[in-house]
């Protein structure tokens, strides 16, 4: 959270250094992008695999809007430097592992509207899934 700011229905962001919303902010993404890097970050704190699930579905929803999504960002072009880079989010809230790299694909994905960063995204968390899957049956 946000200096000063009470989160509102738990503390999954307390010890985050960077908020969700703050990076996806910072750099002008969208609710399915905020949604893909909030369920990534906070699923071992909240949600559990129902969170990765979560988040697979909305990186779902831009592989199905990639079409007109591209021509919008076309139009619209991007023209800052990112306030906060995936770099920074990664290390300032130690994800490791398949949610540094969600958060790694869709931050490529935002800037450079390449679908394959979508599937790479899908994977890692298809991974992680199956990763936990195995720690829960052991």
């Amino acid at each position: 959270m946000s200096t000063g700011e009470h989160q509102v229905g738990g503390d999954h962001y307390k010890g985050s250094d960077i908020d969700p919303k703050d990076f996806c902010i910072a750099n002008d993404m969208g609710g399915c992008e905020l949604s893909i890097i909030k369920y990534v970050t906070r699923w071992p704190k909240k949600g559990g695999i129902e969170d990765l699930r979560k988040a697979r579905q909305f990186i779902g929803y831009l592989v199905k809007s990639v079409a007109h999504l591209s021509a919008l960002r076309i139009q619209i072009p991007y023209r800052g430097k990112p306030a906060i880079t995936a770099h920074q989010y990664v290390e300032a809230n130690k994800l490791t592992g398949f949610e540094a790299e969600v958060v790694r694909q869709i931050y490529f994905w935002h800037f450079n509207h390449q679908e394959s960063a979508l599937d790479l995204a899908m994977n890692a968390i298809d991974a992680g899934i199956r990763e936990q899957l195995q720690k829960d049956l052991s």
